[in-house]
């Protein structure tokens, strides 16, 4: 019996798009940096806002 849901609609774009190994890694490793930055930007101002309310 088939899926009733075709493998594409489940990989997405990722099954479209065959991406030269370099451009992947620059991509996992552009967004895994600006996460960090965004999490550390996130943490300061939580920690300042926490501390004026003392």
């Amino acid at each position: 019996m088939p899926s009733p849901i075709p493998a594409s609609t489940i990989a997405g774009p990722a099954a479209a798009w065959r991406l030269p190994p370099a451009v992947d890694e620059l991509l996992l490793v552009s967004g895994a940096s600006i996460a960090g930055v965004l999490a550390v930007i996130r943490v300061i101002h939580v920690l300042r806002r926490h501390r004026h309310r003392r």
